[in-house]
């Protein structure tokens, strides 16, 4: 179909970026022929190499929230690893086995409810972050004294921060987004 054709059913014509002739599938993310959809929302954030979303209406507050389960993701991702690491030992401790077995599943679990936008389950979040940041800066301060207070050491303990200090920032914003649909009182589930 051309440009002067008729406009197929389910398009709107939106200008020259969308599918090579300038139509979207979905109206609601055209504004003044330019594609505002939350991928772009996302991707365009300046702060902190974009993982500080911004949260201005409903759709940037969801997307918010469903990028604060990557840190619940990770969080079950290492206790995974912890229980791996225990199973393996000569004389697995069996409760700690079990422990980690049981907060990697259920971490994993929380971490795919939140992806598929249960946003309700991120106050919990928080919280769980806070005492896993606490625990990881308890083992990187004991790693440090233990290394000698050397260097190397302290290089050690500045890279081992990256990764929680990027999960931080995105369960922050996570947070944000919550705090937005619970205050323009919108649908939070669990």
């Amino acid at each position: 179909m051309g440009r002067g054709g008729a406009v197929p059913d389910g398009l709107r014509r939106c200008g020259p970026v969308a599918d090579g002739q300038g139509y979207h599938h979905n109206a609601n993310h055209c504004n003044g022929g330019t594609v505002r959809n939350s991928v772009v929302r996302m991707m365009s954030g300046p702060k902190l190499f974009g993982y500080w979303l911004p949260v201005h209406d409903e759709a940037s507050a969801r997307d918010a929230v469903r990028m604060s389960g990557l840190p619940v993701l990770l969080m079950g991702a290492n206790a995974a690893l912890f229980a791996l690491v225990e199973a393996v030992q000569p004389a697995p401790y069996a409760a700690l086995l079990a422990s980690s077995v049981a907060i990697a599943c259920i971490l994993i679990l929380l971490a795919f409810r939140i992806r598929a936008g249960h946003a309700a389950w991120i106050p919990f979040v928080l919280v769980i972050f806070v005492v896993f940041l606490a625990s990881n800066a308890f083992l990187a301060y004991l790693g440090w004294h233990l290394a000698g207070r050397t260097q190397a050491g302290t290089s050690q303990v500045i890279l081992s921060w990256i990764v929680p200090v990027i999960c931080l920032v995105l369960v922050l914003g996570g947070f944000r987004g919550w705090r937005w649909l619970k205050y323009h009182k919108s649908k939070l589930s669990f």
